[in-house]
């Protein structure tokens, strides 16, 4: 009885156990009931799979972006040298022939250089035939480049000759005593650099020449350097050195850099200006018959000698001036003209 009494008196103070005593088995929900809430439940879970993948999908792509910009950046500036294709390196000083095309970057088209002026960092200049052009170099000198010939602009410090042939003059004002320009070249077998010099580069199938019509130019391969100076003509392929030989400062091999030559600006210059700046272009060196016609050649001033190449400039000399002149190996000798004979003499066709 007591035992009895004590069991009803602990389900009483247990709710639980009271709660089960008087709760009846819940019946099993519709299929069709139990089917709609799992598709909403799968439905739900779906979507915030869906929601996460995305998120994660923009996270790698701004990640792959910024490392694509990122390398991009570092790699344009390391073959730009530090500059983009904006930075204006050199200007159009004179050109000839109509086959000449710019490439403003690797991916572009060429275009037509009639229309540029200034000529952009990690660009390339492309000459066809009969083809030629001369740049004022920005940092000083004057670039020509010759026809059949490719070359990469990399920087205001550097370009890249592929194939054919350039011509570099480190002082563009003859007259003045401008400090030579650093350009270094960079060839498939090594890198030209001058020290303050006039000197041609020419890259012909697999075999790179370097021509020094004056000063001195070093090649340089990252383990061997050769040191070239006025006169030397040394052949470089892929074993070294090749062949070389000596060559005068003037004559036919240096003819198409001194045609295509800037023009010289008479405009109050005097005839020993315009005579120093066709002994600079032509590899001659001036004698005067004596000094007092040295001197009269700096007084006064010149006309109507603009747009000559050098020697037609020489030949309109005595025109335009009471001087006369004959070459003699190299030399060009200045003497005072007979006038009687100079005014029936015919001034030279212009070209």
């Amino acid at each position: 009885m007591n035992d009895k009494f004590e069991r009803q008196t602990d389900d009483a103070k247990d709710p639980l156990a009271d709660l089960l005593k008087r709760g009846k088995l819940r019946q099993p929900a519709p299929p069709a009931a139990r089917e709609r809430a799992f598709q909403q439940l799968h439905a739900h879970w779906s979507e915030q799979v869906q929601r996460k993948r995305q998120r994660r999908r923009v996270v790698t792509w701004a990640v792959a972006a910024s490392t694509f910009l990122a390398v991009a950046i570092v790699f344009n500036t390391a073959n730009n040298g530090g500059f983009t294709a904006d930075v204006s390196v050199a200007r159009i000083a004179r050109s000839s022939g109509t086959d000449i095309h710019l490439r403003r970057h690797r991916w572009s088209q060429p275009t037509a250089i009639s229309s540029v002026d200034d000529l952009p960092a990690n660009s390339t200049l492309i000459t066809g035939a009969a083809s030629r052009l001369a740049l004022a170099w920005k940092k000083g000198g004057s670039l020509r480049i010759n026809e059949e010939t490719e070359l990469n602009i990399v920087s205001p410090e550097r370009v890249r000759l592929v194939a054919g042939s350039i011509y570099f003059d480190s002082i563009l004002n003859h007259d003045t005593a401008t400090a030579p320009t650093s350009l270094a070249i960079e060839t498939p077998y090594g890198v030209v650099q001058h020290l303050g010099t006039q000197f041609s580069t020419r890259m012909q199938g697999d075999v790179l020449t370097i021509s020094v019509r004056e000063g001195e130019v070093s090649v340089e391969d990252g383990k061997n350097r050769l040191l070239l100076s006025a006169g030397d003509e040394f052949d470089i392929d892929q074993a070294g050195l090749r062949a070389q030989r000596q060559v005068k400062a003037f004559g036919e091999q240096w003819q198409w850099a001194q045609d295509i030559a800037p023009t010289f600006d008479s405009n109050k210059r005097s005839a020993y200006e315009l005579l120093d700046w066709i002994a600079r272009e032509t590899g001659h060196t001036v004698h005067y018959d004596n000094d007092d016609l040295a001197t009269f050649a700096r007084q006064g001033t010149l006309t109507g000698m603009e747009g000559l190449t050098p020697m037609h400039a020489l030949k309109a000399l005595p025109y335009a001036t009471d001087l006369r002149y004959n070459i003699v190996d190299g030399v060009i000798n200045i003497s005072a003209t007979d006038l009687p004979n100079r005014s029936r003499q015919t001034a030279p066709e212009r070209r």
